[in-house]
This record gives C-alpha cells, structure tokens and sequence, in this order.
C-alpha cells in the first residue's frame, strides 16, 4: 500500500522539477517613466509560463516591502506606509506567468529600484530588477510687476512643483528670446519638487507683450504665461522736467559766477577802502547791495525747483473725477443710495417701468457723468464673494432686452462670476489672477483715455493690472457702467483726490 502511494508522488515530483528547470524571471532592462499623479506598470513575466496562483510572489524597494501574494492571497499587513492602497497584481494573468505591479497615484519618493521575487518551491526562487524614474510637470506660471527701476519695470515669473528642475526662458510676441538676460533662482521644497522665480527687467523699447516658458527637459513639455504692460505703466520724465534739470544747471553756473564776480569786488572795494571818497564808497555799497539782492532771488528761486520721479499709478490718479450713480437709468430692482454713490438689490421686487432710460432686463446703471475727451480716473469697491460688472458704456448702448456685454454693442467691461475674472468681449478670455492676490481685492480702477480709445482696468490694493482695451471706437459720449447680476452684493463708488 505504502509502496503504491510513493510513486506518484515520486512521478510528480519529476515533472515539478522538469517544469521549473531553466525557470527565469526577467523585468524592464530599461529604466520606466512615470509622472507624478498618474499610473504605472513595472511589468515582470516568468519564463516558462506556469501556473503561479498559490506560489509567493514579493515585490520590494530598498528593502521595503510594496506587495506580497502567497498561499493564493494578498498577504500586506507588512506592506510599507507609503504603498499602502496603492498596488495592485493581475491575479487572473498568473497562470500566463505575468507578475507584474500596477502602482496608482504615483509619487517622487516612488522612484528608484523595485525587486520582483518569485518563489515556486522553498529552495527554487527566482528575481530580477526594475528602475522606476518619475517625473512632474509643475503648476502653470504666473507673471506679476515686481518693482519699478530707473529704465523700466522688473516682471517676476513664479512656479512650483516640478521634477527635474525646469528650463525656464524669456520671449517676445514673436517667440524670439528677451535681449535682456533673465536672473532666475530654483529652490527644492522638503518633498524633492522644484520652484522657480525668474526675474527680468524690460523697459519701454522692448514692447508691451511678454511670454514666460517653463520647461520639463524629460519628457519635452512646456506650460507658458502671457503678460501685457500698458505704456502707462513705464517710468517717463517730461520735457518740462528735462527743461527745468537745463535751468538747475544754468543757475548753479550763474551762482558760481556771481560768487567769483563777488569776491572780485570785494577785493576792489577793499583796495578803495584804503583811499575812499564818499561818492565812491555809496556807489560800491549800492551796487553791492543789488547784487546781494539778485544773489538771494537767484538762491530763492533755486529753492522752488523740485524734480520729482513720475510713475504710472501716479499718472493715472492724477486725473481722478468725482463719478455719481444716475438713479434714472438703473433698474427698477437696484436700491441707490441718497447720495448716489451705492448700489444693491432691493429687498422687493417691482415691475419694470416702461422707460427708454433705465436698464429693463440687466439689473444695472449708468454713472450720471459722462465723457467726449480727455482723461478720466474713478475706483469702485467690490465685495470679495459678490458678481459684478465695471467699464463704460455708450450713451446710445441698448438698455431693453438681453444684450450682450461686448464692444460691438457699446459696451467696454471686465466682469467677475463664481470668482473668475473675465474680459467681456467675443472672446470671454479669462483674466489669470494669483490668488494672495484676488484675496486681497476690494476695490477697482477703471481709467479711460478718451483721445486713444483706452480703458484700462487695475486693482488699487497691489497695482495689479487685469485689463486693457485698445483702440476702441467711442463715439459719442460714454458713462461708467455698473452691472450686479445677482443678489447679495453691491457697488460702492469711492472718492478718490486727485495726486499732485
């Protein structure tokens, strides 16, 4: 009985030893990419194919363990921290032989070497490498004013979060490279991503328009950000400030002169002390005292000449105006205040009165003061969670019906709807704002060129510009625009001095 047992086993077990004779494990010879928050498969296949369902298969890095399955199940109760939930086997692939991993969400810290180990039998096993090198595209850049020099203005371009550090270049609307040499400064956060600050300077000469490329050198990937400079925004000295530095110079020569032609007669009248006649003694102090006279004139008005830098926001607020709400064009649902300068929504709601002035459909107003030349300056405070609409508007824009707020039907305007920034126009382009910067919007500056067909749009708390637009077709006159689409918010216009 016993003797008939022990054969097949004896027969099974030549045939186990015949199917893992020349048993191989083979991974990647290659390194495998992979960026970070995606996906991806470190495959290893046994060869020859055999069954591996109840076998161990044990997948480490560096001695950590990332996945193990023995005895026909997943066994990770040992499993590294930093794996956990994260692996997975293709269990219905084992009889194919195909023990390859699938690693979700992956990480920087999931790059180096991972080990595939399969054992078929306590003393036949088997294992072989895999180099896993990962990779980040960073978040998009944003390009901001970082400070004013003598010549021009210094833009910064910021980003995070890339792996390797990024290519990081300059260039104009023609994609050519900036002449100016950009000072760019990388620094690596505590989880191994890199961060990039590049700085560079551009005056008036090299146009209005800027491009900022961030690169990932790995796998050839570019995210890039626009930024336009208005021309008011450039460091400019007047002719009456050059001709006044003329004059200085002038006067300073004339001084000296005066000081020298002084001394000498001093020195004459000195020499007449020693044998003066009275005729002459009067004539000398008089003509001493006039020269003393136009010496202390000279100095007074030296005194009055100032010569003071002029920057754009100083430029702009110069023209500041006193703007008021005009309560006949508003819509019958918007509550104005007694001295017109606030708008909401009132608390019941009335029907619309027929009326060629008010707004029927758009729960909006024109300002009482309008414009047909010159230059005029006003800033309206925004609530930080409420919907609005600012710009100018032709007198003759339609007020019934829905209409478009774009420049064909009269009206120039930016907008914010569920906290974005967007240009009211054809195109509805989206007006990119850091957030340290949108948290800190409350009020508005809306300037406008008439002359140019300028209207220019910037936040008063940090400078920032949002928006301009060129070369519109005003004509007639036009008004400040103020829209509140919906409830809960308001428009306050402020006072604002007009600068020396």
């Amino acid at each position: 009985m016993e003797t008939s047992m022990l054969l097949p086993l004896l027969v099974l077990g030549i045939i186990q030893q015949v199917q893992t004779a020349g048993l191989k494990v083979t991974c990647s010879p290659y390194p495998i990419l992979a960026e970070v928050g995606s996906q991806v498969m470190l495959e290893c296949q046994v060869v020859p194919t055999m069954d591996l369902q109840n076998k161990e298969i044990r997948w480490t890095k560096d001695e950590t363990l990332v996945h193990l399955h023995r005895f026909g199940q997943d066994e990770n109760n040992q499993q590294g921290a930093m794996f956990r939930g994260r692996t997975q086997l293709f269990k219905d692939q084992f009889r194919t032989g195909n023990v390859s991993l699938l690693l979700h969400s992956v990480k920087l810290s999931d790059r180096g070497s991972y080990n595939c180990f399969v054992e078929v039998a306590p003393d036949n096993n088997h294992d072989s490498n895999v180099r896993l090198n990962v990779t980040s595209v960073g978040e998009p850049p944003s390009i901001d004013l970082h400070q004013y020099t003598g010549n021009g203005i210094k833009l910064v371009c910021e980003t995070e979060q890339w792996f390797p550090t990024p290519k990081v270049t300059w260039s104009d609307p023609s994609k050519r490279p900036l002449p100016q040499e950009p000072h760019t400064i990388f620094e690596i956060n505590p989880k191994g991503f890199s961060q990039a600050r590049s700085i560079v300077e551009v005056t008036a000469d090299s146009g209005n328009s800027y491009t900022c490329q961030v690169q990932n050198m790995v796998i050839n990937r570019t995210l890039t950000a626009e930024f336009n400079v208005p021309d008011e925004f450039f460091p400019w000295v007047s002719t009456w400030v050059t001709g006044f530095v003329i004059i200085f110079l002038l006067l300073i020569a004339v001084i000296i002169g005066l000081y020298f032609f002084f001394q000498g007669l001093q020195r004459h009248i000195e020499g007449l002390e020693k044998r003066p006649t009275s005729a002459e003694f009067y004539e000398l102090q008089r003509q001493r005292d006039l020269l003393q006279k136009k010496l202390d004139t000279l100095h007074e008005d030296l005194g009055k000449i100032r010569v003071l830098p002029k920057v754009a926001i100083t430029r702009i607020k110069r023209v500041a105006v006193s703007v008021t709400l005009n309560d006949e064009t508003a819509h019958p649902n918007l509550k104005v205040s007694p001295d017109l300068t606030t708008m909401s929504h009132a608390t019941k709601q009335v029907i619309p009165a027929e009326s060629c002035k008010e707004f029927e459909s758009m729960t909006a107003a024109l300002g009482k003061e309008g414009f047909s030349s010159g230059r005029h300056f006003w800033e309206v405070e925004v609530q930080s969670n409420s919907e609005w609409d600012l710009g100018v508007a032709l007198d003759k824009a339609a007020r019934q019906g829905e209409m478009p707020l774009n420049p064909h039907n009269g009206f120039w305007t930016i907008g914010c709807h569920e906290k974005e920034f967007r240009v009211n126009d054809t195109t509805g382009a989206q007006i990119s704002i850091k957030p340290s910067v949108q948290e800190r919007i409350q009020k508005i500056g809306i300037y406008v060129n008439y002359s140019e067909g300028k209207v220019l749009f910037y936040v008063t708390e940090t400078n920032s510009h949002l928006h301009t637009f060129e070369k519109c077709l005003f004509k007639g006159m036009i008004f400040p625009f103020f829209h509140l689409p919906k409830q809960g918010g308001s428009l306050k216009i402020c006072k604002v001095a007009p600068s020396a």
